[in-house]
């Protein structure tokens, strides 16, 4: 997941925004403002696990067009770049 990661963000196509928002979520866990101080046991934790959980969800949304996840069908997606056929020589 990480090479599609680092391809979202080498993508000129891929929108700043997009970019930013994915990972505002690990930017907020890494800020010492919280919703819920984490001095209260347990419950401090909860908005931080929750960021995480949102933030791998982006994640994995933004990044979905550079998985390439092959059938086991055999048969091939309209997203592959790849044609097989036959030729023949006609004189």
């Amino acid at each position: 997941m990480l090479r599609h990661v680092w391809q979202f963000l080498k993508d000129p196509r891929a929108s700043l925004i997009k970019k930013i928002i994915a990972f505002l979520p690990f930017l907020y866990v890494l800020l010492p403002i919280d919703l819920r101080p984490d001095w209260f046991p347990v419950i401090g934790w909860f908005d931080d696990a929750i960021a995480i959980v949102i933030g791998i969800f982006l994640l994995w949304w933004f990044t979905r067009k550079y998985r390439r996840i092959p059938s086991k069908t055999g048969q091939t997606s309209a997203e592959d770049k790849t044609v097989e056929g036959e030729y023949r020589i006609i004189k």
